[in-house]
C-alpha cells in the first residue's frame, strides 16, 4: 500500500533563522514515496519561495509525516515567507510544527555520516570541479540518507554522477574503480574516487532500466556480463590490495551470527514473538543445509549483493551494472536468484530455466552440472536467513534511522516462512 506522505522542512540559513510560510513549517506532498529521494524538495523550496537549499536528512517519519532538514546554500531574498530566529519560531508555529521544531532544536547528537553536516556540500563541489577543472558545473541533488549521497554533476560536453558512501560501504568506491579498469563496458566509467573520504566520481549512464525492457536477450547478457566478472574476481581475491570487499561466507555468517541476529530483531520488536519462535524452530534444518554447503567446490567471488533490473541499465548496446554497495566476497550463485525471479515473472519460467543453465554452465569446471543446479536449489532456501543475517549482523547496526529497516526485515522473513 502507497503512504500519501506530508513533508514538512525545517530550513535553516546560515544565521540560525528558521523559514516560516505564516504560522508552519514549509509543507507540501510530494508524489514521490522514497525517504532517499530529495531533489524534489529543492525544486519545491526554489519554486515556491526563490531559495537555493541542500537537503541534509529526514529527522522524523510518522504516520504520514516526514520532516526534513535543509540548509539555504546560496543568499537571495525570499517570497512567500519569512526568516525567523530558531527559537523565537516556536511561538508562531501549530502544534505539530512547534513539536518537531522543539525536538530538532533540542538534538545534540553528532551527525552518523558526513552529509548530513551543514556546509559538507560546499568541499564536495571544490572536489568535483578541481577533478573535472571545470568551476562552472552545475551539480543538483539527488538522494541522501543513511546508506548513501547522491548528485548529478552537469558539465559543458557530458554529465557525472558523484556518490559518498558511509564507512560499512567504504569499498564500494574501490570496488568500481577496479570493475572499470577490469571490464570497461560492464560497470560506469569511474573518473575519480577520494578513498579518505569513500566518494567517487563516476559517468553518467543514458538508457532504460534493465527492469523496464521486454528484451530478453539484454538480460541474458546481464547474467553473462556478471558472472565474466564474477569468474575473473576469484583471480584476484589473494590480492586485497588490488580488489577490497567484506568477506562473508554463506555457512559460517549463518553459523556464528544467525541466532543472535534473530534475537536481536525480536528484541527489539521488529518481528512478533510467534514469528520469532517459527524461524528460531527451523534453524536446525537450515544449519544442516550449511553442513551441506561446507563440501561446495565453488570458490568465494564477487556477490553483487543486489543484483535485479533497477541496478542494470541498458547503455548504448548493452547491460551496464552498478550500485555495488552491498557487494561482498560470498557464494556467487547468490546474485542471481533475484534477477532470475524476474524473468520468470516478465517472460516465463522455461526462460528463467535456460538462463539459469546458462549461468551454470560457467562454472562447470568446478562441478557436475546436476550438483550445481542442486547446490543453486539448496542456496536459494537459505539465502533470506543469510541475508537477514547480513542486514541485522553488520548493516542495521551501523546506522541510526534505518528508514527501511522494517520493510527489509519483513520481506526476508516472508521468503524465509515460504
Amino acid at each position: 500500500m502507497t503512504t500519501n506522505w506530508t513533508y514538512k522542512l525545517i530550513v535553516m540559513n546560515n544565521t540560525n533563522e528558521i523559514l516560516l510560510d505564516s504560522v508552519s513549517l514549509p509543507t507540501y506532498s510530494p508524489e514521490v514515496s522514497h525517504v532517499a529521494v530529495i531533489n524534489h524538495i529543492n525544486d519545491y523550496l526554489n519554486k515556491n519561495y526563490n531559495i537555493k537549499t541542500n537537503v541534509l536528512r529526514c529527522l522524523k517519519q510518522e504516520k504520514n509525516v516526514r520532516s526534513y532538514e535543509v540548509e539555504v546554500v546560496e543568499s537571495c531574498s525570499v517570497t512567500n515567507a519569512t526568516w525567523v530566529d530558531s527559537t523565537e519560531a516556536l511561538r508562531y508555529l501549530n502544534d505539530l510544527d512547534q513539536s518537531l521544531l522543539s525536538e530538532w532544536l533540542s538534538n545534540s547528537e553528532e551527525p552518523v555520516v558526513p552529509w548530513f553536516k551543514p556546509g559538507w556540500r560546499e568541499e564536495m563541489e571544490q572536489w568535483i570541479k578541481n577533478v573535472l577543472q571545470d568551476q562552472t558545473v552545475e551539480i543538483e541533488q539527488i538522494r541522501s540518507w543513511e546508506r548513501s549521497a547522491l548528485f548529478k554533476v552537469i558539465a559543458k560536453n557530458r554529465n557525472y554522477y558523484f556518490k559518498a558512501v558511509p564507512i560499512i560501504f567504504s569499498h564500494e568506491p574501490s570496488i568500481n574503480q577496479f570493475l572499470d579498469q577490469h571490464h570497461a563496458s560492464y560497470v560506469p566509467e569511474v573518473i575519480a574516487v577520494h578513498p579518505q573520504n569513500n566518494w567517487y566520481l563516476m559517468q553518467e549512464l543514458q538508457g532504460p532500466l534493465l527492469g523496464k525492457t521486454n528484451d530478453l536477450h539484454q538480460w541474458e547478457q546481464a547474467l553473462i556480463r556478471l558472472v565474466d566478472i564474477q569468474k575473473k574476481s576469484t583471480l584476484h581475491i589473494t590480492n586485497p590490495s588490488s580488489m577490497y570487499c567484506p568477506t562473508r561466507p554463506v555457512t559460517s555468517t549463518i553459523q556464528h551470527h544467525l541466532e543472535t541476529a534473530l534475537y536481536k530483531l525480536y528484541q527489539h520488536k521488529e518481528i512478533s514473538t510467534h514469528t520469532y519462535n517459527v524461524l528460531l524452530e527451523s534453524v536446525p534444518n537450515i544449519f544442516r543445509k550449511c553442513d551441506q554447503l561446507q563440501h561446495s567446490n565453488i570458490p568465494l567471488a564477487l556477490e553483487h549483493g543486489d543484483f535485479f533490473g533497477g541496478n542494470i541499465i541498458i547503455h548504448q548496446d548493452g547491460p551496464v551494472i552498478y550500485d555495488w554497495s552491498d557487494s561482498t566476497l560470498s557464494h556467487p550463485f547468490l546474485s542471481v536468484m533475484v534477477l532470475l525471479e524476474e524473468v520468470e515473472h516478465l517472460f516465463s519460467k522455461e526462460a528463467a530455466k535456460r538462463l539459469l543453465d546458462e549461468y551454470l554452465e560457467y562454472w562447470c569446471e568446478f562441478d557436475s552440472k546436476d550438483r550445481l543446479y542442486d547446490e543453486y536449489k539448496l542456496l536459494k532456501t537459505i539465502s533470506p536467513a543469510y541475508y537477514l543475517t547480513v542486514y541485522q549482523t553488520y548493516i542495521f547496526t551501523t546506522f541510526k534511522d534505518n528508514w527501511d529497516k522494517q520493510q527489509i526485515v519483513d520481506e526476508y522473513v516472508r521468503q524465509w516462512i515460504i
